[in-house]
């Protein structure tokens, strides 16, 4: 996997932000303030009225697609669509953290103290399947295996159960959306640890509007929500 490629599939606009961002050059392109903006804070400080360091003004004015994560305790940060490789999105942050998602699901990590290196899928994602059918029947037990940095931890058996929590009303940057709350219970019986993941799932657009997950002991818990997603996912 590339680390970061501001080229591939990128906007003009979006292309000077991952740069001004990463703190690359932009030669024969001026930085505008909004753009200049956007590479001062997007990687945490003062509360806004939005909860993250931009504005909700500022943040519906970014004409890209955005997600809002918080690592553990720490201060929640923005971060920018980079890339789109068919289902998968690679989000980038001020400070070269990479969170790679598929159809809302974390599957690949870079920057982290232990990375979540590759996801790989040997069944249909359950979550679809429980969005559809309203129920956890038939969702498979093991559907992926991954890969992490360090130790050479290559295809650790990720065994999952899911529960239907229920229907929930979340609020994202001041706007109300009608999810389907799931949660999945991860296990790793090779590591003798286990965690919960949570899933909130649009009503309308069926897609993950916002996840809590943890993929190893050593990292804690990443919360992410789409503030503004990409446009072949808007409804």
């Amino acid at each position: 996997m590339k680390i970061l490629a501001v080229t591939d599939q990128a906007t003009p606009c979006r292309r000077a932000v991952l740069q001004a961002m990463l703190g690359l050059g932009v030669a024969g392109c001026g930085v505008s303030p909004t753009l200049d903006l956007v590479g001062k804070t997007l990687s945490g400080g003062t509360k806004t009225d939005s909860g993250y360091p931009l504005t909700l003004d500022q943040l519906r004015a970014l004409p890209y697609a955005t997600l809002g994560a918080r690592f553990g305790g720490g201060s929640p940060i923005v971060m920018v669509l980079a890339t789109v490789d068919g289902n998968e999105l690679r989000w980038v942050s001020a400070d070269r953290v990479i969170l790679v998602t598929r159809d809302g699901r974390l599957t690949q990590t870079v920057g982290l103290p232990r990375d979540l290196r590759a996801t790989q899928i040997i069944a249909p994602d359950p979550l679809a399947h429980i969005l559809t059918s309203g129920t956890t029947d038939s969702a498979p037990k093991i559907w992926r295996y991954v890969d992490m940095s360090h130790q050479d931890a290559f295809g650790v058996v990720v065994e999952s159960r899911y529960s239907i929590i229920g229907p929930e009303t979340i609020s994202i940057l001041g706007i109300l959306h009608a999810t389907l709350h799931v949660r999945e219970h991860v296990k790793m019986p090779s590591w003798r640890w286990s965690a919960n993941n949570d899933f909130w799932i649009d009503r309308e657009t069926a897609k993950v509007r916002k996840a809590r997950q943890q993929y190893c002991p050593e990292v804690p818990a990443i919360e992410y929500e789409i503030l503004k997603p990409p446009a072949s996912e808007l409804a």
